[in-house]
This record gives structure tokens, sequence and C-alpha cells, in this order.
């Protein structure tokens, strides 16, 4: 079970950089669902009408302690990624920088027919200020 919500937390994260650098939100439909799912599309449709796009880097993610519930539905895992991201325009322009740093947090899963969702995610630190590129 832990490699299973592993992939699958790691998939989400590769999703998530896709859908930021192609400011396509339905790619978070594959791994994010209800709340977690409209926050996220919020969040691309902010970057779109700013004219940018994020490229982001996963540099390094860390399984931490995993819990499921005796009914197998529910899971909830606490990760350590470590992002590193830039805002570009559409001339391919660096406008923005988010400085490698570590995001500590617990996901919250539930199953469903198409397999295990991230329903919640309580970050454990705050986000990185945006800085200017160098």
């Amino acid at each position: 079970m832990r490699n299973e919500l592993q992939q699958v937390l790691v998939n989400a994260s590769n999703n998530e950089i896709q859908a930021r650098q192609t400011a396509n939100p339905l790619l978070l439909q594959r791994n994010y669902t209800g709340p977690l799912l409209a926050l996220g599309a919020a969040e691309i449709e902010a970057l779109r009408q700013r004219g940018v796009v994020m490229l982001s880097t996963l540099k390094d993610f860390r399984l931490g302690g995993v819990l499921v519930s005796r009914d197998g539905t529910r899971a909830q895992a606490d990760i350590t990624e470590r992002w590193e991201s830039n805002l570009v325009n559409g001339l391919g322009v660096c406008v923005g920088h988010f400085h490698d740093s570590e995001a500590p947090q617990t996901a919250f899963l539930q199953r469903t027919a198409n397999g295990w969702m991230i329903y919640d995610i309580k970050r454990h630190s705050p986000d990185p200020e945006l800085a200017p590129c160098h």
C-alpha cells in the first residue's frame, strides 16, 4: 500500500507540474478532487490571467509516515517535497522565481472507482516568497 500511495503522490506532483506549465487545469483531475481541485484550477487561472506559466522542478520527494483507514478507503501521508520554480511570460522570459525550498505537508487521500484521489493537503511551512529572476 505504501508504494502504491507513493506512486500516486509522485504522479500528482508531476501532473501539477505539467498543468502549471501548460496552463491546463484539467490535468489536475487525474489526482485531485473537491475543493483542492478547485483551488489548483483557480491558481492556474490566476497565472493565465497574468500571462505567465510556472516552470517547476521537483528536486526531491520523501514519503514519511502513512496511515490507512481500516476499511482501506482513506489514507493520510506525510511527505516532503523540494521544489524550484520560475514564472515565465509568453516570450519565454523569466519574470519571477521561487528559490529551491522544502515543502513538508500531509496529503489526505480517498480511494474511488478511479483509484486514489487527493482531496486535501495541509502544508506545514509557509509558501516561499517570489523573488526576482537571476
